[in-house]
């Protein structure tokens, strides 16, 4: 009886040991830096999932910025590349570095928001926050930062790191991979 109780407990042992690992591997790496905004074109928004987080690129059409959040996000949205000492008000609420947005944003429905970078407050913007519901979404980050060259030229190649994230909000695939 010994015997099986070790041999179960050494089984439940190695388990917990392999998912620990398998969820070390999906972890977004702690040595990445994150680029400081310095103006509106660089605000990212950052994502939590269950497999670590991914950032948002702003996108602007004209005279309005829009951020384009996939479904399932509402662990956490924050703008983590703010410095400490930055703010911005998006609705009449103001929101630091690492504050999760996420309850509080207007979707759908332009509103103005304000940055401060070092003190300097920048003109007022619209922006719109869109929501994608029961979407899986996929992302890419390649070593060059972007997919422009892979799109103008079909030869180049690129290594390329990606994650798939399903419409529950949990990752499907993490990895690395090249890209054409």
């Amino acid at each position: 009886m010994y015997r099986k109780r070790m041999i179960c407990f050494s089984c439940f042992i190695c388990i917990v040991v392999l998912v620990i690992l398998a969820m070390l591997g999906q972890m977004p790496l702690k040595g990445e830096e994150i680029s400081f905004a310095q103006n509106y074109d660089e605000l990212q928004l950052y994502v939590q999932y269950s497999a670590g987080a991914e950032p948002i690129n702003i996108w602007k059409d004209e005279d309005c910025f829009y951020f384009f959040l996939p479904a399932n996000v509402g662990r956490g949205v924050s703008f983590k590349n703010l410095q400490s000492e930055d703010s911005i008000v998006i609705a009449g609420n103001a929101y630091q570095q690492n504050d999760n947005i996420w309850n509080e944003i207007p979707f759908d429905t332009a509103c103005n928001m304000q940055l401060t970078i070092a003190g300097e407050v920048l003109p007022e913007q619209k922006v719109v926050f869109m929501h994608s519901e029961n979407l899986p979404a996929v992302f890419i980050e390649t070593d060059s930062g972007t997919v422009e060259a892979i799109h103008s030229d079909k030869t180049i190649k690129e290594k390329a790191r990606g994650s798939l994230i399903n419409e529950q909000g949990f990752c499907e695939f993490r990895g690395g991979h090249r890209i054409y």
